[in-house]
């Protein structure tokens, strides 16, 4: 017999998602600077957009459940397999062609200040607080510091590109709390509907933009690729639309706070990197930040 009450094993499993989610989104950012050096970035984001469609449409099979059904429900996929999927990705990795890895997760970090200000606007139980605004700010400074200073410096430096990362985070904003407010169908039939019309649209963008044949694809960013749609595609979707709707908006934004704390504890444990004060630092600032939004939430 559980000692904890049901309800607090659920959300102590739903923050382990979370975890899960960061550890597999902060892994991205390196996936994605491998698969693009010799993948077109419309063409990777067809790619892994297929793979995912792909596996969420056999997990529908398996399990006897049924895709999206009404018009309603397909407009939502519509919404999201663009602002959600194709949009951010195409632009994250376009903007990953000209920007390190560090620079693109501080600019990633602009998400949870987007989300909360949305929130307030869109959400009725989510009206901005001072406690939220204290708790976005926080997290963000640990983003800052943990990325360093120094970073802050290249802003000028291929504007383009910045904004375009900027661009993507701003997507999954958006794409957040339209799923939280109006998304009816269930988690997995609008994970895998998304998918679908994603993929369809990062096909016919590939078309009109890109030409893969005339690259020289090497196998690293090969399954650089099937490891963004297997895992930071198709696995993160199904955790995503889990979470979303069981946790505010505005505290599973933090997962992008998350995400860079992770790379650093990551690069601990395999790799055996030293963990420097200013990580501990970013860590216990970060970590602070969710705890004030969390907090601010209940």
């Amino acid at each position: 017999m559980s000692i904890l009450p049901k309800h607090r094993s659920a959300r102590w499993f739903d923050l382990a998602l979370l975890f899960l989610l960061a550890v597999i989104w902060g892994s991205s950012f390196l996936v994605i600077k491998v698969a693009v050096e010799t993948i077109p970035p419309t063409f990777l984001t067809a790619s892994r957009l297929v793979i995912a469609a792909f596996v969420l449409t056999t997990v529908i099979s398996l399990t006897q459940r049924s895709l999206p059904r009404g018009l309603h429900d397909w407009i939502a996929c519509l919404f999201v397999g663009f602002f959600g999927n194709v949009l951010p990705f195409s632009l994250i990795h376009w903007g990953e062609t000209h920007v390190d890895s560090g620079l693109a997760a501080i600019l990633m970090g602009t998400m949870p200040i987007v989300v909360t200000l949305l929130a307030h606007i869109s959400i009725q139980d989510e009206r901005l607080s001072l406690k939220r605004m204290c708790g976005v700010t926080v997290g963000f400074s640990g983003l800052v510091i943990l990325v360093g200073w120094h970073n802050l410096g290249h802003l000028g430096n291929a504007l383009l590109s910045q904004l375009a990362i900027v661009g993507g985070a701003c997507c999954y904003a958006i794409t957040t709390l339209y799923v939280r407010r109006y998304v009816s169908a269930s988690n997995l039939s609008m994970a895998a509907g998304s998918m679908l019309t994603g993929a369809l649209l990062a096909i016919i963008l590939t078309v009109m933009t890109a030409s893969p044949l005339s690259y020289s694809v090497s196998w690293v960013s090969v399954l650089a690729a099937l490891f963004l749609g297997l895992i930071s595609t198709a696995l993160a979707t199904l955790i995503y639309f889990r979470l979303l709707s069981r946790i505010a908006a505005t505290t599973f934004a933090q997962v992008n706070n998350l995400v860079p704390a992770i790379g650093a504890l990551l690069g601990v444990i395999f790799l055996n990197e030293h963990l420097s004060g200013q990580q501990l630092l970013a860590l216990l600032l970060i970590l602070s930040g969710i705890y004030i939004i969390n907090h601010a939430n209940r």
